[in-house]
């Protein structure tokens, strides 16, 4: 699948964010850099942190897709703090360090996997799809394992620093050395950023219906609107007396309001359709919307 504007922003959020201990991890994935104890960055993440560095980045360079040059992506920027520039045309040495890690991680992980496509028709087998026997979670854990237990300390061997010739050097003691030169900025995202770098969508709030996103309606008789419904906002400009509503497209079941009243209260408004809790609802993102344009096609507005 290609990039959306929202995985960009949820990836950058994750650069920040602390990697959780997993079920079954033993202490030799925990935490290991010295000068910050484990416990210490365990008591500020609220749980037991893998031994994988977080920060937050100062610059990011990308390539000229759509999505990055979105304005989803420049208010995330905005929001995270940092520099998103994009690399010179035809200049690929400028993220050389990205392709670099996407070739490594094709040959020292994903060729070994079942059901392996590769990069060429050649090196596919002849039934790729029937030997996939991994699931999306279980992929994920087995990435997150083979970046701590692999990636992170790896012998760098020519690519070792040049004040460090001669040396072992691996990504975990090049981070460790960083940290005793120039300290480490100890910072958790609060979990109120994962709002605020979702989509924004300016609305009215109609009573007994909710607020329309996206062709669905969420949030009828949803307490959190109530006190809204049929009122304007203090918004000025282009988008005058609008709410302001923040959607994840890759989820369509809910849409997320900030409470005016207290900035630090979201609410999950649920979309109209969705059976009662505990049920399955009867569609996800990408049947939501091609049944939106069914309806569209045929002059219904649902």
């Amino acid at each position: 699948m290609s990039d959306t504007a929202v995985d960009i922003a949820m990836l950058l959020r994750d650069v920040m964010m602390p990697l959780p201990m997993r079920d079954g991890w033993g202490p030799e994935m925990e935490w290991p850099y010295p000068g910050v104890p484990a416990s210490v960055v365990a008591d500020f993440a609220g749980h037991r942190v893998a031994g994988l560095p977080f920060f937050a980045p100062e610059t990011v360079t990308t390539d000229h897709g759509g999505p990055y040059k979105s304005h989803l992506v420049v208010s995330a920027q905005k929001a995270l703090g940092c520099n998103i520039l994009p690399a010179r045309v035809l200049r690929p040495q400028d993220k050389a360090a990205c392709e670099r890690a996407f070739g490594a991680l094709r040959s020292l992980l994903f060729e070994h996997l079942p059901g392996y496509t590769g990069i060429d028709v050649a090196d596919r087998g002849a039934d790729p799809e029937a030997a996939a026997v991994l699931t999306m979670e279980q992929m994920e854990r087995l990435v997150a394992e083979w970046v701590i237990q692999v990636w992170q300390v790896r012998a760098l061997g020519e690519h070792a620093p040049a004040w460090g010739l001669g040396g072992e050097h691996s990504p975990n003691s090049l981070f460790a050395a960083a940290m005793n030169q120039g300290g480490f900025a100890l910072q958790v995202p609060r979990p109120e950023l994962f709002y605020e770098l979702l989509p924004v969508h300016q609305v009215k709030i109609h009573a007994d219906r909710g607020v329309k996103i996206g062709g669905l309606w969420y949030g009828r008789a949803d307490p959190a609107l109530k006190p809204y419904e049929g009122k304007r906002s203090a918004r000025g400009g282009q988008r005058k007396g609008e709410w302001v509503i923040r959607s994840d497209r890759r989820d369509r079941r809910q849409v997320f309001f900030q409470d005016p009243d207290d900035p630090a209260e979201w609410h999950a408004l649920r979309w109209n359709g969705l059976p009662p809790e505990g049920e399955i609802p009867a569609f996800s993102d990408k049947t939501a919307e091609e049944l939106l344009n069914e309806a569209r096609a045929a002059g219904l507005s649902p």
